[in-house]
């Protein structure tokens, strides 16, 4: 085989082994299309030509954002965020480029995420309890106050004393 030859093969295996990374879920969809579209562009190559089709491919996109969105989710369930707000926005932005809703792609409903922002909000407030407790930290009462805005819960709901904060925020003012 001659140089060309060599390199259209080479993009054959590689297209072929991002698609079998991408049915494996050991590599993303977005990262996997792009090697496909790249290697099967450059070898000149069809997508039949390693054993896939572009419905194949949707229902890979498909798979690929139920798992990055229940990921994310998992995430905010545990605290992972310190603005939850923007774990939201980043799992709308994701359903809305696969077409899917919550509840097709991670079997929720909104009711039952809004209740994850919230708990995800109180869990950022009550990290700030345990750094205000010791430090007395004007920043630190800020952050537990806009925690409880944000996620519209009592200062209560964290055991907190809204005088507390008000006056170590007041001796700082």
């Amino acid at each position: 085989m001659g140089d060309r030859e060599d390199y259209k093969e080479d993009c054959k295996r590689k297209a072929a082994y991002a698609l079998e990374q991408m049915r494996r879920g050991t590599i993303g969809y977005r990262f996997a299309l792009w090697c496909i579209t790249e290697n099967l562009r450059e070898g000149r190559w069809f997508l039949f030509e390693i054993g896939t089709r572009p419905a194949e491919l949707n229902k890979l996109r498909i798979e690929d954002c139920k798992k990055s969105v229940q990921s994310w989710i998992d995430a905010l369930q545990f605290g992972f965020f310190a603005e939850p707000d923007e774990a939201i926005k980043y799992i709308r932005n994701r359903l809305g480029k696969s077409g899917l809703s919550l509840f097709d792609a991670v079997n929720i409903n909104e009711e039952k995420l809004e209740e994850f922002r919230v708990k995800a909000w109180e869990m950022v407030a009550r990290n700030g309890v345990d750094i205000f407790e010791k430090q007395k930290c004007p920043l630190t009462a800020c952050s537990i106050l806009k925690a409880a805005e944000r996620g519209g819960f009592p200062l209560s709901n964290i055991g907190v004393d809204e005088k507390e904060l008000e006056k170590v925020l007041s001796e700082y003012r």
